[in-house]
């Protein structure tokens, strides 16, 4: 018999993110299923999914998402991107509040050095605004408006984009500047193509599994809306 889950202590959006997906395992089988019997599903480590609904910190949204799907949720519907949003913004505020206790903490017990330290972690911990987040989107005017924000919150070029995307595996050189004005252009109202949205996040440095998801979840959406499933058909 597994050992119950320790309960979850606190009422913050990572706490109510994991008390939420422990809810969803329990509804998706009588008894529950594993987080074992969910990792051959999520392709995720049990250890990870338990991580993920323990309420320490909060999963990335790839884990929750692969956590809900093995579970026989849809991640793309609310609450999830809400709960997970509101997860994710706690957890940042709280690595600023903890790095600038430590920077206090480093001036007022280590003298000079001390000093020094603590204004390398501020340093580390303040860099402006905050990198602009794919899961604010919910169509792709506003999908489109964020990338072109990572872009300039990046300060990356169309040219330097294309530099660091030469080739691909089969050897084709160079995006055209067309296609990524194309792919930026938020008053266009598809979704951009995926590839030249891994080549732009990854030239930007950012997350591109955060980017891709909240692609997949809005155009997922937007086939659902315009495409009923066929009658019977489990969804």
């Amino acid at each position: 018999m597994a050992r119950p889950e320790k309960p979850i202590i606190g009422d913050g959006p990572v706490e109510n993110l994991a008390r939420e997906l422990r809810r969803l395992r329990e509804l998706a089988g009588s008894p529950a299923p594993t987080y074992a019997q969910l990792a051959k599903i999520a392709h995720h480590s049990r250890s990870v999914l338990a991580e993920a609904a323990a309420g320490h910190r909060c999963p990335t949204w790839k884990v929750t998402s692969d956590f809900i799907t093995a579970c026989g949720g849809a991640s793309e519907q609310e609450p999830w991107p809400t709960l997970w949003n509101l997860a994710h913004a706690a957890a940042g505020q709280a690595r600023d509040s903890s790095n600038r206790k430590r920077a206090e903490d480093l001036a007022e017990n280590k003298g000079p050095a001390g000093a020094r330290q603590a204004t390398a972690v501020i340093s580390k911990s303040v860099q402006g605004p905050a990198q602009p987040d794919p899961w604010l989107a919910g169509t792709p005017h506003e999908y489109r408006y964020q990338l072109g924000l990572l872009r300039a919150w990046a300060g990356v070029s169309l040219q330097e984009i294309r530099r660091r995307n030469e080739a691909d595996e089969w050897g084709k050189r160079w995006i055209a500047y067309t296609t990524l004005h194309d792919a930026l252009n938020p008053r266009l109202l598809r979704m951009p193509p995926l590839r030249i949205v891994r080549a732009i996040v990854m030239a930007c440095e950012a997350d591109a599994e955060q980017w891709v998801g909240a692609w997949r979840a809005i155009n997922m959406a937007r086939f659902t809306q315009s495409t009923p499933p066929p009658p019977g058909l489990r969804t």
